[in-house]
């Protein structure tokens, strides 16, 4: 994984954590703020009804006790034979200032019932009027009477002013169960809520472990590989370093040779191969780590090249002809009309001549000798090359180390650099394609490759 890719990873992961904890936050900043809220309103209801309702309890109870204290006023005023004590007009004007007040406190339901027994009011008010009258004229006799004829509005007023007292401690109750019903469910709510937000939140905080961990095991992994990778190249650096060493050492010394022989055409001719075979060897292991450094560059954005798989098999085919005579091999093929894929024509060059000459060294010792090479397009938008020989076999333990540079199975004995199938598996890879292998020893061996096709 690229550094780069493990940074990006890093930021996300940080920018999932910010999130989480923003998240948790938000959740447990909304159920305070919608139970402060659910509380105060419910606190603010209650005290605004304790307080209508105190003041209406409060005047219900006063305007019966301004009609009871007319009425004893005015006996008492029979009673003597004289005026009343207190100025029967200025009780009537707080009773209407009372009377006043309560209609704007009565609720719908009880104002109606007012409504009802305002007739009788004004009627007994009107009769008080009378009496008050009677006795300015010092007819007690009928003011008497009158104050009797009151006896039935009063009792029915005061009815009616007990009830809606009963009617106004009545609604309050309701709404006070009411009120207690929605704090009960206000708890509810927060409690189901609490555990809604406890949950997300142990939900967000396990996902950001998750994510810690899992941010944490790439990064491991990616240390991992880098160490793997400064292994490999130490390896590869060394065994690089003594391959081109024991290519160059037969040069080294002929100099020294030729100086000491050079009257001596045999040796001289001795040598010259011996040059000639080493700066080949040279070119040959040159040429490998030029096309291994070439396949591990990544494709460029724009663009992508695009080759021909049945060309190049062709063209390969025909350049491995003297190999696969030399060997006693036959090479058959399975190949449609055409086969485009993204990948340039050199590379796929690197791809065929690689598995083919691999398939075409190491049968050369058993007794069936044939190579089939194959391609066909597949229905996920690829194109399969396969290369299937009847050669000798990768032992199981040798499989999952093929792809190594420079490891050879062990007693092998055919020439080759070692890298050819690591530089197969990275072009593949940089091409966004996959190579598997399947293989059993003492039958022969089959390389799949998937290459994606030009669109």
């Amino acid at each position: 994984m690229p550094e780069s890719t493990v940074q990006n990873q890093a930021l996300q992961n940080t920018g999932k954590l910010t999130l989480g904890l923003l998240a948790s936050l938000f959740l447990v900043a909304a159920g305070v703020l919608v139970s402060f809220f659910e509380v105060s309103r419910a606190q603010n209801t209650v005290l605004e009804l304790f307080e209508q309702g105190e003041k209406t309890t409060f005047l219900l109870g006063r305007t019966g006790q301004h009609i009871s204290r007319i009425q004893l006023e005015l006996r008492e005023a029979i009673i003597a034979e004289t005026l009343p004590d207190e100025d029967i007009l200025a009780l009537e004007r707080r009773l209407d200032k009372r009377l006043a007040e309560l209609y704007l406190l009565l609720s719908p339901n009880e104002s109606a019932l007012f409504q009802e027994v305002t007739p009788t009011l004004n009627a007994l008010r009107a009769s008080f009027r009378s009496v008050l009258a009677s006795i300015e004229l010092r007819d007690y006799a009928a003011a008497y009477q009158e104050l009797n004829n009151q006896v039935g509005r009063t009792s029915h007023v005061l009815a009616v002013l007990s009830e809606l007292s009963d009617r106004n401690r009545s609604e309050i109750e309701a709404v006070l169960q009411a009120a207690d019903e929605r704090l009960s469910l206000v708890q509810t709510i927060e409690i189901l809520g609490g555990v809604i937000v406890g949950t997300l939140v142990i939900i967000i905080w396990l996902l950001v472990i998750r994510t810690i961990r899992r941010q944490q095991r790439q990064l491991s992994e990616y240390i991992g590989r880098m160490e793997t990778i400064n292994r490999d190249l130490d390896a590869f650096a060394g065994r690089v370093a003594h391959d081109i060493k024991n290519i160059l050492t037969p040069v080294a010394v002929a100099p020294d040779t030729l100086r000491n022989f050079g009257d001596r055409p045999a040796i001289v001719q001795m040598l010259a191969d011996k040059i000639e075979q080493s700066s080949k060897r040279a070119m040959t292991l040159l040429d490998g780590l030029l096309a291994f450094s070439r396949a591990g560059q990544p494709v460029a954005v724009g663009p992508v090249e695009t080759g021909s798989l049945v060309e190049e098999i062709k063209a390969v085919i025909e350049e491995l002809e003297p190999l696969a005579e030399k060997v006693g091999a036959r090479i058959e093929t399975d190949l449609p009309a055409r086969c485009e894929v993204r990948c340039s024509s050199a590379l796929l060059h690197v791809i065929v001549i690689n598995l083919l000459s691999n398939a075409l060294k190491y049968m050369q010792d058993c007794p069936t000798r044939v190579v089939t090479l194959s391609a066909r397009k597949e229905a996920e938008g690829n194109c399969l090359l396969s290369c299937e020989d009847t050669g000798p076999g990768i032992p199981p333990e040798a499989i999952r180390r093929i792809y190594e540079p420079f490891y050879r199975v062990p007693g092998t004995s055919a020439a080759g650099t070692g890298i050819g199938l690591t530089t197969v598996q990275r072009v593949v890879q940089s091409h966004g394609g996959r190579i598997e292998v399947t293989s059993t020893q003492g039958r022969g061996t089959r390389f799949d490759v998937y290459l994606p096709v030009r669109k």
